[in-house]
């Protein structure tokens, strides 16, 4: 259902439509200009050939300083989506069972399925903030499962889990002989500052360039893994995209020299745009506090996909429903990626289309 809605928005655009998409997670603010004059120097000095399937060994050393490991334990691939795959499609077999904690982001499970592997959803509770239930987890394990997806923080929610209870799901997978994937994709933007995920031979930890630093379109992203791994990801990488762009690796460096100041800006300015929404729905829709990035997923109390056609058909805003995310049909996910005062017009508008059901 979100690429479905995506495919749909962009073709509308195309025809002429004037939308506003709530429906994308991608930030409108613009790729740092110490990026950009990264890239555009390593084009300028001719760095426009085949490089590493690895990844280039300077932006390696610095993801490794940030994640505790060894430069071999790195891996550069066209986005955090496409590390996410690639982990999934040497680790899983047909008959495999994945464990996913929902609301989740639709790529986990179609990924999974891509695979021949069965997700395994746990339904997190919107009345209880999303905690994790140790005794669900232990009871959804079986002897078929291979992996463990945690978003932390999370797409669509916005929630941040403790590093406490992070590290107690590690330590609980851990035991039970399993990998568990971590997608920090939201990491750099959440509102209290969280620390990097440490190496692990049994946590593969997968990253992206998109969110905090605006770079969505440069396709840029990393795993941290057990060695064994990287080289089967390495191999892939191979025979599929040959290597990430060596100017947009530079751009990539560039971010992380920076990496403070470019992501307390991208901070402030996401927590920025949360408070104001909050502020027009308090009272008015049920939501839980955004915790980190651009995502609000209020439980709406009516049909998210009537929610849908109403905000697209009469104010032409796109938004998604929450039934995209997993078994929650009343909720709708909004992307905060828009200035203050055109997501306060989308909220109120949002208001009113909930009435208008009522």
């Amino acid at each position: 259902m979100l690429y479905k809605i995506s495919e749909q928005i962009f073709k509308m655009i195309q025809e002429g439509h004037q939308i506003l998409k709530l429906n994308m997670g991608e930030p409108d603010w613009p790729t740092s200009t110490e990026c950009v004059e990264a890239a555009i120097k390593a084009i300028k000095d001719g760095k426009t050939k085949y490089a590493s399937a690895q990844g280039e060994k300077e932006l390696r050393e610095k993801i490794a300083v940030l994640h505790d490991s060894s430069p071999d334990n790195v891996v550069l691939t066209p986005g955090s989506k496409y590390s996410i795959y690639n982990a999934m499609k040497i680790l899983l077999k047909k008959g495999d069972e994945v464990i996913l904690f929902s609301p989740h982001w639709t790529a986990f499970e179609l990924i999974a399925k891509e695979c021949g592997a069965t997700p395994k959803v746990i339904d997190l509770s919107f009345e209880k903030d999303w905690n994790l239930d140790f005794e669900k987890i232990k009871n959804t394990f079986s002897s078929k499962t291979k992996l463990v997806i945690f978003n932390n923080p999370c797409n669509p929610t916005s929630h941040v889990w403790s590093i406490k209870e992070e590290n107690k799901l590690i330590e609980f997978v851990k035991k039970k002989g399993v990998y568990i994937l971590l997608d920090c994709a939201y990491r750099g933007i959440s509102f209290s500052k969280m620390p990097f995920v440490k190496y692990d031979e049994k946590v593969i930890i997968c990253d992206t360039f998109s969110k905090t630093f605006g770079m969505t379109g440069w396709r840029l992203g990393y795993i941290v893994a057990h060695k064994n791994l990287i080289n089967e990801i390495t191999r892939l990488n191979q025979i599929s995209i040959t290597n990430v762009p060596v100017f947009v690796q530079a751009a990539g460096i560039a971010a992380l020299d920076n990496y403070s100041i470019i992501a307390e800006k991208t901070r402030t300015e996401s927590k920025r745009r949360a408070e104001a929404c909050i502020s027009i729905l308090k009272g008015r829709i049920k939501f839980n506090k955004p915790m980190a990035g651009f995502y609000l997923f209020p439980n709406l109390e009516v049909d998210g996909e009537k929610a849908f056609d109403i905000m697209l058909e009469k104010h032409k805003i796109s938004i998604v429903p929450g039934a995209a995310f997993g078994n929650y049909k009343n909720f709708v996910r909004l992307s905060l990626c828009h200035p203050v005062n055109v997501l306060e017009d989308a909220c109120t508008k949002l208001i009113q289309t909930v009435e208008e059901i009522k």
